[in-house]
């Protein structure tokens, strides 16, 4: 297909594509290319037809779509709450602090809806070697939203967090409060900013898997690009659907 995925996700995904296109490119490519081939959009947030492909094809490219596109979602608003953590990292009130929570907990929320709809696949493709990646994640999440407030410190009038986990001087959500030694702590925007740089390697390791066995188990076929001049212009004057509804 001689076209540039980048370049097309750019200007023809939907809003959210549109806005983090080139976040997209620098770190999980194979999303673009994945869309690019096998779902592209017709102006009103539809997937393009995959000539010649079968209908249990197009159900399949359907549902594996919407996990895909909840994966970004998910993504980006780790990347937004990312930039929010850094910009407001000073506490200087209560209502910052506050802030600061409830972004880190929804950091970790979305971690959860990632790791789901990487479960999806796993489960559908068995393919265990898929989720195995981002296990800690799921672990950790757990940790935070499940269990006892995880203890924090005071530093420079800024929120710091013990490591998660079942290793010494971590925490768990078996402990309780006294039970934690003195140990490492991560600023939590510093924190959140190491565990999505590993993040993006692995989705972009799972997502080129993912574009090589949808297509060979499902029979995908390549989408069209091919538009005819009246209906190029309309395609690009139109108002794109967002959040992954179709507008027609």
């Amino acid at each position: 297909m001689n076209i540039d995925p980048f370049k097309k996700l750019k200007s023809d995904g939907d809003f959210l594509e549109q806005c983090v296109a080139d976040q997209v490119r620098e770190v999980i490519p194979s999303y673009a290319r994945i869309w690019a081939e096998y779902v592209g959009n017709d102006g009103n947030a539809n997937a393009l037809p995959m000539v010649g492909a079968s209908e249990a094809a197009e159900k399949s490219r359907t549902r594996c779509w919407q996990r895909l596109y909840t994966i970004l979602e998910s993504l980006s608003l780790c990347w937004d709450i990312e930039e929010e953590l850094h910009r407001l990292q000073e506490i200087k009130n209560f209502k910052i602090y506050a802030h600061n929570l409830n972004l880190w907990m929804a950091f970790y929320s979305n971690l959860g809806r990632i790791y789901d709809m990487l479960k999806g696949f796993e489960g559908e493709l068995n393919k265990p070697e898929l989720l195995k990646p981002f296990d800690e994640y799921w672990k950790e999440r757990h940790i935070v939203l499940h269990g006892p407030k995880v203890p924090m410190k005071w530093v420079y009038n800024t929120l710091a967090i013990p490591p998660l986990g079942e290793k010494p001087k971590h925490w768990n959500d078996k402990m309780v409060w006294s039970d934690l030694k003195e140990g490492d702590i991560e600023f939590i925007a510093d924190e959140v900013s190491k565990m999505l740089r590993e993040l993006e390697k692995r989705l972009e390791w799972c997502l080129a898997a993912l574009r090589k066995i949808l297509p060979e188990k499902y029979g995908w076929r390549p989408v069209s690009w091919d538009i005819d001049g009246e209906k190029e212009r309309t395609f690009r004057l139109e108002p794109r659907g967002t959040s992954g509804w179709p507008t027609n």
